[in-house]
């Protein structure tokens, strides 16, 4: 569960983080990217960690949710390393979370993250030192119980190998790999950095770490000192994934998270259009991963596609004709319409208070491709999009400051948005906007029969007005003729 970072700790991740911003930028560096994982995601004091680093650097930290950890992972390694069309899982123990993933080198087929890593289990057992027999028993039946399930899933997918990635798995296979007298080439058609070693390799090394002490493990020949006091759980942890999973071998891989983080952001940085989600018959073949998981969402929820797309078309159409008004981003334009393909999902749970249940749902979805932020925001959105407006609810709360002026901005967009196409039947088809000093009408061009939209949207409006202090009227142009007039 969650945890507190001590303040020890903290001065030591802000000196790291200082100093390596200063080299970025001293290389003149345009962009620089700051991710954190499971120990700043869980822990009870993550805003404050959060909020001091941007004070210190002025570069915002991207906290990423495990699955998009584990997508990141896979990213890298089906990068660095040819399946050659095999089914890889592919295993990576950290300090506090351990990611499985199965994957052929296109989109996985498996995304999990648990709450098990080398450092977690290393302070949650409190092992003696040297290790006593007993208590090697206990930790592996909590771990063969804490793996079971996970296990399963991963057998009834089924892969061909098994890559393990990131320094407890690398030293460990390394560790065994030195052992054998005639150490192995890598396995046929995988990169050179890639080693491998054997479950019974693997135990052999485990039972000689676990009977010597933790100043001994400091000096046995090829382990990293610094992972002395930790290795002992992280190899019985390991021992215990290959077990479960029924494997008899592991390959390493080099690449892992942090290059998965850099693949990820040239692959963006290549793709910084997207695509409008407005249009029903988009090419999804166009879309990124973003695009993909919220249509991949909408549609496990059984969205209704002409009423969500119509709706995120208008969010964008009165995000551009209001830009003046707002201080929200481009990068807020993609998540407002992201928000409205997703606003009604709740109605898969129940109709009353759908947008509370379209909350937890994209709260509680596996979602790849968004930090933990950015889902916040969408959720919060969708949340506020009709009911009571934010402010005293945990949900909204959470966010800092700025990200409540964003999420009450788009929300009311969303309202608005949402309120034109009340009917379902996707009648209206142009805004044109009037400012008057700190009046504004909205102009709706519109088919036959858009009465109930104005109508609606009229009733509806207080919220917005509030937000953006603007006094609104919505007037109806049935006539298209009329509307080019103007």
């Amino acid at each position: 569960g969650s945890h507190h970072l001590t303040k020890e700790k903290m001065e030591q991740a802000f000196a790291t983080i200082t100093r390596y911003v200063s080299f970025a930028r001293a290389r003149e560096a345009e962009h620089i990217l700051i991710t954190a994982t499971s120990a700043v995601r869980e822990a009870t004091n993550k805003d404050y960690f959060l909020a001091r680093v941007k004070e210190l650097t002025d570069v915002t930290v991207e906290t990423l949710s495990g699955i998009e950890e584990a997508r990141l992972i896979a990213l890298a390694v089906t990068s660095a390393m040819n399946l050659n069309g095999r089914r890889a899982l592919i295993i990576d123990i950290g300090g506090g979370s351990t990611e499985f993933i199965i994957t052929d080198g296109s989109k996985p087929s498996f995304l999990n993250s648990m709450r098990l890593g080398a450092v977690r289990l290393a302070e949650a057992y409190k092992l003696s030192d040297p290790v006593k027999k007993k208590e090697l028993i206990q930790l592996r039946k909590y771990l063969f119980s804490a793996l079971a399930h996970t296990a399963q899933e991963v057998q009834n997918i089924g892969y061909d190998i098994v890559i393990g990635t990131s320094g407890t798995i690398l030293n460990l296979v390394n560790l065994a790999a030195q052992s054998r007298e005639d150490s192995a080439s890598p396995e046929k058609g995988f990169n050179p950095f890639s080693q491998q070693c054997s479950v019974t390799e693997l135990k052999e090394v485990n039972d000689k770490l676990a009977k010597i002490t933790e100043k001994e493990r400091t000096r046995f020949p090829g382990l990293d000192p610094k992972r002395a006091d930790i290795i002992v759980a992280g190899g019985q942890l390991l021992e215990a994934i290959l077990t479960a999973v029924g494997t008899k071998e592991i390959i390493t891989c080099d690449w892992s998270l942090r290059e998965g983080v850099l693949l990820n952001f040239v692959e963006q940085l290549g793709h910084n259009f997207h695509v409008d989600l407005g249009e029903i018959s988009l090419d999804e073949k166009a879309l990124d991963i973003k695009g993909k998981t919220i249509l991949s969402i909408a549609r496990r929820y059984e969205y209704q596609p002409t009423h969500a797309h119509q709706v995120a078309k208008l969010a964008g159409m009165v995000f551009d004709k209001l830009h003046c008004w707002h201080s929200l981003t481009q990068d807020d334009r993609v998540l407002l319409q992201y928000a409205a393909i997703l606003h009604d999902i709740g109605y898969h749970i129940s109709h009353v208070g759908h947008h509370k249940h379209a909350y937890y749902l994209i709260q509680h979805s596996e979602i790849p491709g968004f930090s933990t932020k950015e889902i916040a925001i969408i959720a919060n959105v969708v949340r506020f999009h009709r009911g009571t407006k934010p402010s005293r609810q945990a949900c909204f709360r959470r966010l800092n400051k700025i990200d409540r002026t964003r999420v009450e901005q788009m929300s009311a967009l969303l309202r608005l948005a949402d309120g034109l196409d009340r009917t379902h039947r996707s009648l209206v088809e142009d805004l044109q906007i009037e400012i008057q000093g700190k009046a504004l009408q909205i102009n709706v061009v519109a088919k036959e029969g858009g009465e109930l939209e104005i109508w609606y949207t009229n009733q509806n409006l207080s919220y917005f007005e509030e937000v953006f202090h603007k006094k609104i009227s919505i007037n109806l142009i049935a006539d298209l003729s009329l509307a080019k007039a103007f």
